[in-house]
């Protein structure tokens, strides 16, 4: 039976934000179960779903035109998180 404990504190951040096109979850405290994800348009559409098996993942949203978007991600225990991701094809990451 899978247990939902640590998984319940899994922590997302996605990077960068806004970003041309390819975004990098990173999975902190994640249990290794597999989470599925939903990219949905401002209007509530679904785009694209999959699952993410690993602790760091690249999406590649570069097929999607500038705007804003919400991934949802969610597993066996219920939903993790929703957050809003923008798309800027004109932006750049400044490179120091």
């Amino acid at each position: 039976m899978q247990t939902c404990d640590r998984s319940t504190k899994v922590e997302i951040i996605a990077t960068p934000n806004p970003s041309s096109g390819i975004v990098t979850l990173n999975l902190i405290n994640w249990d290794e179960k597999e989470i599925q994800y939903n990219v949905f348009d401002a209007l509530g559409k679904s785009i694209l779903s999959s699952s993410i098996s690993n602790d760091q993942t690249k999406l590649d949203l570069s097929f999607l035109s500038s705007g804003m978007y919400i991934i949802s991600l969610g597993y066996h225990c219920g939903s993790l998180s929703s957050f809003k991701i923008i798309i800027d094809k004109k932006w750049k990451l400044k490179q120091y």
